[in-house]
Parts: structure tokens; C-alpha cells; sequence
């Protein structure tokens, strides 16, 4: 399978698998439906408001 039949940039594969970095992750770009943005919007919004020192 091509990496574009998943959704990722063809430049950016190959930019990955030149690094020498043996972590390397791609995950194609999904339209989120808009329940699941505001959702997203209030975890990080909540998350910023925790005490820096947990």
C-alpha cells in the first residue's frame, strides 16, 4: 500500500524514513466531526488550567 492510499505526504514519508531516528510515526489527517472538535477543545482548554507541578 502507497503511503498517499493512506493520506500521508509522499515528501514527508521519505523525509521519515531518511532520519536515523528509529521512532517514526504517520497518521493520515482525519476531518474530525464537530461533537468530537469541541470536545477536543474543552480537554485542552481544562488540561491548560491543571497545576504545572503534578
Amino acid at each position: 500500500m502507497a503511503a498517499a492510499d493512506l493520506g500521508v505526504n509522499a515528501e514527508t514519508m521519505g523525509k521519515l524514513l531518511e532520519t536515523e531516528s528509529k521512532t517514526k510515526i504517520v497518521a493520515p489527517k482525519v476531518e474530525l466531526p464537530l461533537d468530537l472538535k469541541h470536545a477536543e477543545q474543552v480537554i485542552i482548554e481544562k488540561f491548560s488550567q491543571l497545576p504545572k507541578s503534578l
